[in-house]
């Protein structure tokens, strides 16, 4: 069993901001219509209108099932609603041009995540624990490596590759496994109320709430802590580890 404090991070909007998904949003639909464009005369605003059915369809699984159905699902779902029978190499290569957008238009580094990161990782596993949409966790990880991030992390939980997502308790007690420590002794440090902070609180760890990407309703948050910079985070951390019942509450 591991001593120290295990601290997982959300990738989005937590170690990385969101950055310009309206970009990917745009870029997304244009790449399909080139690839529906050998099959048929595709029409735009049908295409628009099966992607938006393609994000309600994600929504609903991910908040009422804890699955976030993968790339590849929702090609399939928006190429039925438009009555366009893709190949399977189309659908991956239109899934793995989704992915590749991370790059192309890449999420913006939170301010000082690459000096704290490491300095973390020399008394800390740590671990991400991230839900994914178009892009997922194998490009992630591409991203991060390409970063230099991706060596600091014992553990990396994709829900693309789970078999649930975030707020279930399997994605927390898959981290705790793979860095050896319990539940009480997890740090979870992420943007969203419904999924980072009731999730990790369900599971019985202890919460951050990031607010340096999006500080919506923070003055309502549940979260045992917030945080707004990764500055804040390396004396935080040694709060909570040196509190004699693991909790201490800012």
């Amino acid at each position: 069993m591991n001593d120290s404090f295990g601290i997982s991070f959300d990738f989005w909007n937590t170690l990385y901001a969101n950055g310009e998904e309206s970009e990917r949003a745009r870029l997304r639909e244009s790449y399909f219509y080139k690839v529906a464009s050998r099959y048929t005369n595709p029409d735009r605003e049908r295409i628009s209108t099966a992607f938006r059915g393609s994000t309600a369809l994600f929504l609903n699984e991910w908040r009422q099932n804890f699955r976030t159905p993968t790339a590849e699902e929702r090609i399939r779902y928006i190429a039925a609603e438009l009555n366009l029978n893709l190949s399977h190499p189309d659908i991956i290569e239109i899934g793995d041009y989704f992915g590749r957008l991370i790059f192309e238009v890449p999420p913006q580094k939170i301010a000082a995540v690459d000096q704290v990161i490491p300095v973390l990782a020399k008394s800390h596993p740590l671990a991400i624990i991230s839900d994914t949409g178009y892009i997922s966790g194998k490009y992630i990880r591409y991203f991060l490596k390409e970063e230099g991030l991706l060596p600091f992390f014992t553990s990396l939980v994709f829900s693309d590759e789970h078999p649930n997502s975030k707020p279930h308790r399997s994605v927390f007690q898959t981290t705790c496994s793979t860095m050896k420590t319990v539940a009480s002794r997890l740090i979870h440090i992420g943007d969203l109320e419904h999924t980072d902070v009731a999730g990790i609180k369900n599971f019985g760890g202890i919460s951050i709430k990031f607010t340096g990407a999006d500080d919506t309703a923070s003055d309502l948050s549940d979260a045992d802590f917030q945080c707004d910079s990764y500055p804040q985070l390396p004396s935080l951390i040694d709060k909570i580890a040196s509190s004699e019942s693991g909790v201490y509450f800012s």
